[in-house]
């Protein structure tokens, strides 16, 4: 991992726990103060982020970071020195627009009008809470929201490997999933993060799963919204971020005749050319059933510290540093 990339990391960790960040200021002797929801405190709100040459030759970077709750929370990566040539404060952008510079009324995508998807992404609210998501016990990452007859639902935006929004699905209350009008669901995917070349790339199938392995392994992530599409969205990554391994956190569909999850993510891992690694939950519940299959499943089973070491002892199968240093 480079130090650019690692400064990339930490910026997205601040910027996730809601502090409004764009630059990052390294070995300060003092917190950095900082704003949240346009708010300036007292000091609540700030942050403080050293470097380290470790024994190997390498840097690492450590955060700590103090939001409005008065919690701290840390943050660690390591890889390569800078470049002598490097600037200790570094701007990086937030997020990638949603919205291709060639968006026109009528433009569209595989012969569907993506203008009106736009639209409705448009007039959907960054701010809310979903009930589904809610009772699934996971955050909200670069969704948005609306309330309608089926209750708070979640609004989750499909892109292209450019980043153009070319669809949406929508989580209603009662855990239905609908997607926009005759989208072409192939190849597309939702980040939940800023992606990044030669740092790991996480998929999992839906945006419960998703969210769910990014808290427990938080590297960046997206979601692929179903099984058959994992495979498409690994191979469009493997071709825009050649040098990323990725990590493919499958379905353990135990109680199907065929574990469609499993095949699901053996095909996805085929697309990472040799540099990625397939991680499914276990569970020990029998006889089998359908509600025991993915990560959220196995952390409302057995807790989140449980299922986070269950994912360690996959992970330690692995020798990437750029995949190991998401635990270390």
């Amino acid at each position: 991992m480079t130090f650019e990339q690692q400064i990339a990391l930490h910026l997205h960790f601040l910027q996730q726990t809601g502090l409004e960040v764009k630059s990052l200021i390294i070995d300060s002797s003092e917190f950095i103060r900082s704003r949240t929801n346009g708010k300036m405190g007292r000091g609540e709100y700030a942050y403080k982020t050293v470097s380290r040459k470790l024994n190997n030759g390498m840097t690492g970077l450590m955060t700590w970071c103090r939001s409005e709750n008065g919690q701290i929370q840390t943050y660690k990566t390591y890889g390569h020195p800078p470049r002598e040539d490097n600037q200790k404060t570094m701007s990086f952008g937030t997020s990638p627009s949603m919205a291709c510079p060639a968006l026109t009324e009528g433009r569209k995508y595989m012969g569907i009008d993506t203008t009106k998807i736009q639209r409705f992404w448009d007039l959907s609210s960054p701010e809310g809470v979903s009930d589904y998501l809610i009772r699934k016990r996971v955050g909200s990452h670069r969704i948005r929201f609306r309330e309608n007859h089926y209750g708070k639902v979640a609004v989750i935006p499909m892109t292209d490997i450019h980043g153009c929004l070319q669809g949406y699905q929508i989580l209603n209350a009662d855990g239905s999933k609908v997607f926009a009008k005759g989208i072409h669901l192939t190849g597309l995917f939702h980040r939940l993060t800023d992606l990044i070349d030669n740092v790991a790339i996480g998929i999992a199938e839906s945006y419960v799963t998703a969210a769910t392995c990014h808290a427990l392994l938080p590297m960046p992530m997206v979601t692929a919204f179903t099984g058959d599409n994992m495979q498409h969205v690994a191979a469009a990554l493997r071709g825009h971020y050649p040098n990323s391994p990725l990590v493919i956190f499958a379905d353990n569909d135990s109680h199907l005749a065929e574990n469609k999850g499993m095949l699901n993510a053996a095909k996805a891992l085929e697309k990472a050319k040799g540099n990625g690694i397939s991680l499914a939950p276990s569970f020990n519940r029998s006889p089998k059933v359908r509600n025991c299959s993915d990560w959220n499943d196995l952390v409302r089973e057995i807790g989140f510290t449980n299922a986070s070491e269950q994912m360690w002892m996959q992970l330690k199968q692995t020798k990437d540093d750029r995949i190991l240093t998401f635990y270390i």
